[in-house]
């Protein structure tokens, strides 16, 4: 260079020397930053293949996750409890829990909100104590049941009883348009015929067991003077009236009227005097006029039964020693701002009504398309019956192979020990007519649908059956303890959380 050789540089050189550089210097940082861009662009490329290939990944599985829960393939294939011989897998077991979610919603309805149970939500986001949620009690009872239905399986393995194709039938039928997705998620109609032919040959040699457990009358008898309080009963007129403490309630009485009124009811001697009293009273005070059959309406509501409650003053007084026909008694409830005023129209004892023992089969028009479908094949069993062996027996055999009744199908449509007045109208007319005798039949149409009737015979005085009922279930109990003691039944509690939430 010319400063290499000693010649010193000019001014005007020098400055475009030193342009030049820094047009140099600018040109390589504009290369390292297009090298920096082009370099952060592959990473960016690459870094958003990676994403996008880990969303497809997440997408494809949860899709494929999805379509087993559907399946239920994975549910099928998991054991949830198991005896020697039988088993409950996920599937059967959603089908226990949700039958019992179903019969919880219908049994309360509208009340469910009070007891804590939202059905828009999942049930294993809902408290039902504060260390269970709903789903945790409801998949604990369904556990419960299936143990019962497992070790009752395994001893009517072991007695050689099992379902008769007639009763394996009747189950496949009534599961005929039933849509399995109501027993939960992944269930299918196969799965829900397995939990119920276990379910069915539980119910069946239980029955077996109860019906062979006979009492004589000395042994009703000696349970019965033990345990007098639970058989006696009495009858009573009663009427409560309410006050409030509230003096703007102008609609409201006070409580020294509400005592007034139910002081001036209780000094009535008999049913007659105590009947007039209310009558004048009710049509005194009614916000409009009573009709007829309005008044007699609430009339007829104040007769009842009572039993006896330990503790309740009301029951003491009309189970005491010193009770007698007439006498009245007033029980004030502070909570609840009520007199209650009873009168005691008979002395505790025992009822002697007759109890009747029946054979039914249930044909309804859902199974047969319409009413009088129904009716015609009603018909045309009791005709095959009626040209068969025309026994009892072969009656049960038919209620097991057609009945819709799952309350007694399975046990010949047998109902021991009715009462008069505890069935249906139409059902309870005919057993309780005049001139039925046993072996008669019939058929019957109530809202349920076409009863085929078998009457069985009058049995024995209420308070026997109930005698009778009450050491029978004491000794069931005693039986099934000792069967489950000897047919063991694993449980895998742990498992149960993957049966999908019921919502």
């Amino acid at each position: 260079t010319l400063t290499e050789r000693g010649i010193p540089m000019g001014k005007g050189k020098r400055t475009r020397l030193q342009n030049a550089g820094r047009k140099e210097e600018m040109r390589r940082q504009q290369q390292q930053q297009q090298q920096r861009r082009r370099r952060n662009r592959i990473i960016g490329i690459s870094i958003g293949a990676v994403v996008a290939v880990a969303a497809i990944g997440f997408g494809t599985k949860y899709a494929i996750d999805q379509q087993r829960l559907q399946s239920g393939d994975d549910l099928r294939a998991t054991i949830m409890l198991e005896s020697e011989n039988y088993q409950v897998t996920g599937t059967m077991m959603s089908v226990y829990t949700n039958s019992l979610y179903q019969s919880y919603v219908s049994q309360y309805g509208q009340y469910l909100s009070y007891l804590g149970l939202d059905t828009t939500k999942s049930l294993k986001d809902q408290e039902y104590t504060a260390d269970q949620t709903w789903f945790q009690y409801l998949t604990s009872s369904a556990e419960t049941n299936a143990k019962k239905y497992l070790v009752l399986a395994e001893a009517a393995k072991e007695a050689g009883v099992s379902l008769t194709d007639g009763e394996i039938d009747n189950i496949e039928k009534g599961l005929e348009g039933t849509d399995p997705s109501y027993y939960g998620v992944g269930v299918n109609e196969e799965d829900v015929k397995e939990a119920l032919l276990l379910q069915g040959l539980a119910v069946k040699y239980e029955n077996m067991m109860k019906n062979g457990m006979t009492y004589t009358d000395d042994e009703a008898e000696k349970y019965y003077e033990e345990n007098k309080n639970d058989f006696l009963s009495c009858d009573t007129l009663t009427y409560t009236f309410s006050y409030s403490d509230d003096d703007s309630d102008k609609d409201a009485m006070s409580r020294k009227e509400a005592q007034v009124a139910a002081n001036g009811l209780a000094a009535c001697t008999d049913e007659e005097s105590f009947t007039k009293w209310l009558e004048d009273y009710l049509k005194e005070n009614s916000d409009e006029e009573l009709s007829e059959d309005d008044l007699k309406s609430k009339l007829d509501a104040c007769k009842s039964t009572l039993s006896y409650t330990e503790g309740d003053e009301t029951s003491e007084w009309a189970f005491g020693d010193d009770a007698a026909v007439g006498q009245t008694h007033v029980a004030e409830d502070t909570d609840a701002k009520t007199f209650k005023v009873t009168m005691l129209l008979s002395l505790p004892a025992r009822s002697e009504a007759t109890t009747v023992d029946v054979r039914h089969i249930l044909l309804t028009a859902d199974r047969y398309g319409s009413d009088d479908k129904a009716k015609a094949k009603a018909e045309e069993l009791l005709d095959e019956w009626k040209n068969g062996d025309a026994t009892e027996e072969s009656f049960a055999e038919l209620a097991g192979a057609w009945s819709e009744d799952g309350g007694s199908s399975l046990n010949g449509g047998l109902y021991t020990y009715v009462t008069e007045g505890s069935m249906v109208e139409a059902f309870n007319d005919w057993c309780f007519d005049s001139s039925r005798k046993a072996g008669d039949t019939g058929i019957v149409k109530t809202d349920y649908g076409y009863h085929i009737m078998y009457y069985v015979g009058r049995t024995t005085p209420q308070w026997e059956a109930t005698a009778f009922t009450a050491l029978q279930s004491s000794d069931y109990s005693d039986k099934y303890d000792s069967l489950s003691d000897t047919y063991t039944v694993t449980a895998y509690e742990d498992r149960f959380d993957s049966i999908p939430s019921i919502t």
